[in-house]
């Protein structure tokens, strides 16, 4: 069984013990990015194939490069995406952990070879750099993306080349970097005792629950299970196998692949954890080593070290888990580490940027390829209306003015 739907429990506390939403951060991403510029500048020159100790601000692969090239190359960078470049084009497209899951096993039992123009996209969202980090990370939320560009231009000004020149590109930002720089900048607030102490059940007859129309007053608090709920309206679905099920990494993959999840939990007959497969495992523990995905258990290569969530976990806990630990999907637990529920890092940021507006931003390929805007046309005379009346009478003036001199 790949897949089962799971109760939420939902914790709600009796009691008058409040949680304010973390608050706003005025850092942008022009500051991330001074930030990072500054550290490469102070870092040694690494010597010809060395691997710098931080990667830089992007990478970039050929657009016929094969797809495993591109597997390689981010499992030796740890990134999740890749610029795509063409010779005598520029920049094209860009080619993530995502793509590879969902198009690369769409055509993978083919027996081609696939490159990367097949399954990269050309759709690069760029926002300027004085764009706030909150902002950055409501336009991910809206758009539903995990990464933005950066661009060495205005984009007031109007594109005026018929490509996208690769020196144009600053830096690619995932939405783990964001809210990372988030939760630097905000960490005495989310690590505060007082914002992160969990809610605690109380009975609804205690003394110190308060009277039915007091607790109306009182908003609800935020938590790893408040965040479940609303996910939960939408997608009420977890996939998971059990370990002995014994399913394959290519079974694993396709319902991944086909439901756009990133993460397929591995229990034991009941509802403890034992390991989480995600598309990390996939590209490093399956693709990079060359394995046939057909013949390799999920349960094999599953991370087993899984870092949960508790359910009563406070909305500031949940931010700064997901910026400062090296996932994108969380098991939510109950007490009895039993589990729940699952957030992604975009669950938990949808949460903090709903009161935030996007920004509008603008697509890479469109900007620098829009065509000029055309020379105004010349304005044309307009006719002068014509009295009718008139002009009969001016008919007729120049009538008998015309008998008059044949008269003479």
């Amino acid at each position: 069984m790949l897949h089962r739907r799971f109760p939420v429990l939902l914790l709600r506390s009796a009691t008058a013990r409040l949680y304010s939403a973390p608050t706003v951060s005025t850092v942008t991403v022009g500051d991330v990015l001074a930030a990072r510029e500054k550290v490469f500048s102070n870092l040694d020159s690494a010597a010809h194939g060395e691997l710098h100790p931080h990667f830089e601000q992007w990478q970039a692969i050929r657009h016929d490069a094969p797809i495993h090239s591109a597997v390689n190359l981010m499992v030796q960078r740890n990134v999740g995406s890749l610029i795509v470049t063409q010779e005598g084009q520029g920049v094209v497209g860009i080619v993530t952990e995502r793509d590879i899951l969902v198009k690369g096993k769409e055509t993978a039992s083919e027996g081609q070879e696939m490159t990367v123009k097949d399954i990269m996209s050309k759709r690069i969202l760029c926002i300027d750099p004085s764009t706030t980090i909150m902002a950055a990370l409501a336009t991910m939320n809206k758009e539903k993306i995990r990464h933005l560009a950066v661009v060495h231009a205005d984009p007031s000004q109007p594109g005026t080349k018929d490509v996208v020149p690769i020196e144009a590109m600053r830096s690619v930002l995932s939405i783990k970097d964001i809210i990372k720089a988030y939760a630097e900048d905000k960490k005495q607030e989310l690590t505060d005792p007082s914002n992160t102490a969990v809610a605690t059940e109380s009975s609804a007859t205690s003394a110190d629950a308060g009277t039915e129309e007091s607790k109306k007053d009182i908003p609800a608090t935020v938590n790893a299970s408040t965040l479940l709920r609303k996910k939960h309206e939408t997608i009420n679905l977890i996939l998971n196998t059990r370990v002995e099920d014994n399913v394959s990494v290519a079974e694993a993959v396709a319902e991944m692949a086909k439901r756009h999840f990133g993460a397929v939990l591995v229990m034991d007959d009941g509802k403890k954890i034992k390991g989480i497969f995600t598309e990390r495992d996939y590209l490093t523990k399956v693709l990079h080593p060359q394995l046939d995905a057909s013949e390799v258990l999920t349960k094999d290569v599953c991370t087993r070290n899984v870092w949960t969530l508790k359910s009563d976990a406070s909305l500031h806990t949940c931010v700064f888990e997901a910026a400062t630990r090296n996932y994108h999907h969380f098991p939510v637990v109950d007490s009895k580490e039993e589990i729940v529920g699952l957030l992604s890092v975009k669950d938990i940021v949808h949460e903090i940027v709903s009161e935030i507006k996007p920004t509008k931003g603008f697509w890479l390929m469109e900007y620098f390829k829009k065509p000029k805007p055309a020379a105004p046309a010349e304005k044309a005379v307009e006719a002068t209306p014509i009295d009718e009346s008139k002009a009969a009478g001016d008919a007729t003036t120049t009538e008998d003015a015309t008998k008059a001199t044949k008269s003479a």
